[in-house]
């Protein structure tokens, strides 16, 4: 119990600094839902999450979003900054192909089309700078339960050099199993935000929620691009960490679709049986080449092991067959090295 006298208070809550998550409904059934994560503005001890109060108005839903702090004469409170997150139900009585635009105290998170995607908050608001897709250069899942959400990703991405640009932000939206980033920049104009120094490097992280369901494949487009996919751990009652997985094969695939489709068709094995393991996913990242050398796709794949050495393991080495799609935004002429956990195992031209 706290001494000393005490006044609790509801306070607004900044809702920028962290980022939301959309949840698109997958029927009728089922509503949106916005899982906002926060900073409090407070020490952890005398700061928590209050709860929230949501209108509407025409096509915009107002979010009153606060906390709680505790007050008192001799009421010490830690220095550290208190975080959150909160799920928001939206509703479901939406128009189809309506635009909603979704305000949190005072200030606008995201904007989405009913039965649709999230759409950036800043493609029609008046402003002096112009938002432009990010240069990804890595994109990792991190499983971290300290963290304050299971999982997240973490983002390297960076500016031009041509062009006086900022970091704009990121807006995320998940619809099934499918998780969309949009990681953008922003190109100053005369009276926009500051120049960052070129081919500066923006390291982001995003949180993912707690919502995710064990065993479930989920798979992560970033800019447009599938970069990641990835299975929550089921619970055990062992400790579990990632390795590397250990592969037989790895072919490229191409569709006869137009346009074509790539992918890379892996077997690889579990090395201590398949009850000492668990799927865990992979990992993506494209760099274009240039005119004298080829572009590379890089790609690492994982599981999940038991870390106690001397655990009793099934003596089964399963086949696991997965399919990493490449993508189809490639220029006739093309060339790429693939490789999986740091090894070369392909190469095409694109037709």
């Amino acid at each position: 119990l706290r001494e000393g006298k005490q006044r609790v208070t509801h306070e607004e809550l900044p809702v920028s600094a962290r980022g939301s998550l959309l949840t698109v409904p997958g029927s009728d059934l089922a509503g949106y839902s916005l899982e906002v994560f926060v900073s409090l503005g407070g020490g952890s001890s005398c700061t928590r999450l209050g709860g929230h109060h949501v209108t509407r108005d025409g096509h915009t839903i107002n979010v009153a979003l606060y906390g709680l702090a505790d007050y008192g004469p001799d009421l010490a409170c830690t220095l550290d900054m208190a975080t959150g997150d909160a799920k928001i139900p939206l509703g479901k009585d939406f128009s189809p192909g309506g635009t909603y635009t979704v305000v949190i105290n005072g200030e606008t998170v995201t904007r989405f089309v009913a039965h649709g995607g999230a759409v950036s908050s800043k493609e029609s608001e008046p402003t002096s700078t112009a938002g432009v897709p990010a240069t990804i250069r890595t994109v990792e899942v991190i499983h971290a339960e300290q963290e304050g959400a299971e999982y997240f990703l973490e983002i390297e991405s960076g500016l031009g050099l041509d062009r006086c640009m900022s970091f704009g932000g990121f807006q995320v939206s998940r619809e099934g199993s499918i998780i969309a980033i949009t990681l953008t920049n922003l190109e100053a104009g005369e009276d926009g935000p500051a120049c960052m120094p070129p081919w500066t490097i923006v390291k982001t992280k995003i949180p993912l929620g707690r919502h995710l369901t064990p065993g479930e494949a989920y798979v992560v487009v970033v800019n447009g691009d599938v970069t990641n996919s990835f299975v929550p751990q089921v619970r055990r009652d062992r400790d579990m960490r990632v390795k590397l997985s250990p592969f037989q094969t790895a072919e490229v695939k191409v569709s006869e679709s137009k346009p074509a489709q790539y992918s890379l068709a892996i077997q690889s094995r579990f090395p201590r049986g398949s009850s000492c393991s668990q799927v865990n996913g992979y990992d993506m990242i494209r760099r274009p080449g240039g005119t004298r050398y080829p572009g590379t796709i890089e790609i690492t794949l994982t599981h999940h092991e038991i870390v106690d050495r001397d655990a009793s393991c099934s003596r089964d080495v399963p086949v696991l067959e997965t399919q990493v799609p490449l993508g189809d935004s490639f220029k006739p002429g093309e060339s790429y090295d693939v490789s999986l956990n740091q090894v070369v195992v392909a190469g095409f031209v694109v037709q």
